[in-house]
């Protein structure tokens, strides 16, 4: 089972969930002269052998446990590790890591609201980055040829047609990127479906 997260941020420093700002690891390896290609099909091959990893993180602790009398509640301390790894990356903007937060936040309180004690829990069956249960979609999603979909001087939209579409009706995976600081980061990803 996947019980995984996503988010978005942008700028150097990240919001915690007390609204203070902490600085991001100075471990990036982003090429600051990369197109938005490139950046793309750089976040996917930095990702690809951090997802199981990242992936069995505990968001849930719960959906773990065998006890079913314990009730799923997000854990928002596993989500901010989750999301400063991305963020580390240095292809993940800080507007991405704060939209996922958000998210993140938006699923605890629905979790809150309406108890759940089995299962998979709602919103973290999937890998939020390629948003899939299926691993094998990113060594696909990572032979594809990504195509430059918009781009102005701030903002770019890449999109990596699916490879087996026709199994399902998503047929690619957008990244919205924008100009930080002089080099692009992912601001947003999102699958794309047939009309």
């Amino acid at each position: 089972m996947l019980v995984s997260c996503a988010c978005t941020h942008s700028a150097s420093e990240e919001t915690t969930a007390s609204g203070a700002e902490r600085p991001v690891p100075a471990h990036t390896t982003t090429d600051t002269a990369a197109t938005p290609v490139a950046v793309v099909q750089q976040f996917l091959r930095w990702y690809a052998p951090q997802a199981d990893e990242l992936n069995q993180l505990p968001l849930v602790p719960a959906a773990y446990s065998e006890d079913s009398t314990d009730i799923y509640a997000v854990d928002l301390e596993a989500v901010d590790s989750y999301l400063t790894t991305l963020r580390s990356s240095g292809y993940v903007s800080a507007a991405y890591a704060a939209a996922r937060r958000a998210e993140y936040q938006q699923w605890a309180d629905t979790l809150r609201l309406h108890p759940q004690y089995d299962g998979p829990p709602a919103g973290f069956d999937y890998d939020p980055i390629i948003f899939s249960q299926d691993a094998e979609e990113l060594t696909e999603l990572l032979r594809a040829t990504p195509h430059l979909q918009h781009h102005t001087t701030d903002s770019a939209q890449v999109v990596l047609p699916q490879p087996s579409h026709a199994q399902m009706p998503r047929t690619g995976l957008a990244f919205g990127l924008s100009r930080h600081t002089g080099h692009w980061q992912i601001d947003k990803i999102w699958p794309v479906f047939t009309d």
